[in-house]
């Protein structure tokens, strides 16, 4: 898939084209909103294994296997959450994608396995 692919890459967001206007201004407000570092986030240096219990919560998702559809469902949160979410992890972590992000939480002791 094209998104996932720009988002590996290193892309902050993914829009098409022929995505709606209200679906543009929903991911630049998400966009900026993931800009807007709580205290924690704003201590924590890139690779940080300080991670907030949804943090942890979503690397063991990702292990599980999930999509963004199947997080955002069982989490009841909107799939864009759920980027903008694994955003922020992959910078907490300083990794580009899912598979890294795995790699880094079984090097570093946060999954067994």
């Amino acid at each position: 898939e094209a998104e996932e692919t720009c988002i590996e890459a290193g892309a902050d967001l993914y829009l098409e084209k022929s995505a709606p206007a209200q679906d543009i201004s929903n991911g630049l407000q998400g966009l900026l909103a993931a800009d807007v570092s709580t205290d924690e986030e704003a201590a924590a240096a890139p690779g940080d294994t300080k991670l907030s219990k949804r943090q942890k919560q979503l690397i063991l998702m990702l292990d599980r296997g999930l999509s963004n559809r199947d997080i955002a469902n069982e989490l009841n949160i909107s799939e864009h959450t759920v980027k903008v979410h694994l955003w922020r992890l992959f910078r907490r972590l300083g990794v580009k994608s899912r598979t890294q992000t795995l790699h880094f939480a079984r090097t570093h002791g946060l999954l067994m396995g």
